[in-house]
């Protein structure tokens, strides 16, 4: 079995120029402290490129799924195997 590494960036699907649009989301305090708890984790400098880069990440899986691949996590000390489903 190979395995291959994926790899999200932030310009998987759009290329990065000067001339950017604005978002604005509305989300309930729970989403909204998990997007600064991730910004922590994650060492992002904003709650932007914290939603930058989730998106460029579900489009890698979005990707796969489509294109009948399977997405899994794995756990290199047990070896077992998580199938992740897309909704």
């Amino acid at each position: 079995m190979n395995d291959t590494t994926m790899t999200a960036s932030p310009d998987r699907t759009v290329q990065e120029t000067s001339d950017r649009k604005r978002v604005q989301l509305d989300m309930s305090p729970k989403m909204f402290d998990l997007i600064n708890e991730l910004m922590e984790r994650m060492g992002a400098a904003s709650r932007a490129e914290v939603v930058r880069r989730a998106v460029s990440v579900y489009a890698v899986l979005l990707d796969a799924h489509e294109a009948g691949k399977r997405v899994e996590v794995h756990d290199p000390e047990n070896g077992q195997k998580e199938r992740l489903i897309l909704p």
